[in-house]
């Protein structure tokens, strides 16, 4: 995963296997919220982070999705 300074949002970046996605994020107090849209798919998705130190903690959906997902993110 790949986040990169783009004026006042972020730029995010997935490599999953051989699937890559965009989204932008915002930063606000301890929370990383960010949009995605899944390559050649009309799926759109959001994630929310609490950021714990180096760490951060995540709850995503994506739109037609009925529960949330879980990730966990640590800086290497």
């Amino acid at each position: 995963m790949g986040i990169t300074p783009n004026g006042s949002a972020w730029h995010v970046h997935w490599s999953v296997g051989s699937e890559e996605t965009d989204g932008v994020g915002i930063h606000i107090a301890d929370i990383f919220a960010v949009g995605y849209g899944l390559p050649g798919q009309k799926d759109v998705g959001v994630v929310a982070y609490e950021i714990q130190g180096s760490t951060l903690v995540g709850k995503w959906a994506t739109l037609g999705g009925s529960q949330l997902g879980l990730e966990t993110l640590a800086k290497r």
